[in-house]
């Protein structure tokens, strides 16, 4: 399953957009890189989910975000965490 529809299943509005870069007084460069963010709503109030240098990329960012989540609620596993994104744990 492709890392958007993952996180469009739990958060239907999310949305990506292009922070551009930041300049802080007294620096010569920038202070911070032009970067993609993932967010679970339309407002730029919204709650970050995840971010990345590009659009894909901040919504693998995202994805991941989310299944550490479930994965720290669930049950552990032995198979690790590539099966944790195949495979539902259900609770013993």
């Amino acid at each position: 399953m492709q890392p958007r529809y993952l996180v469009l299943g739990q958060y239907p509005q999310a949305r990506t957009a292009r922070r551009g870069v930041v300049y802080a007084y007294g620096r010569r460069g920038p202070y911070l890189q032009e970067r993609w963010v993932t967010r679970a709503g339309p407002g730029p109030d919204a709650r970050a989910l995840g971010q990345g240098t590009s659009e894909e990329a901040a919504w693998l960012n995202a994805a991941d975000h989310l299944m550490e989540g479930a994965v720290r609620t669930a049950a552990p596993s032995p198979m690790g965490r590539a099966m944790m994104l195949a495979v539902p744990v259900l609770p013993i």
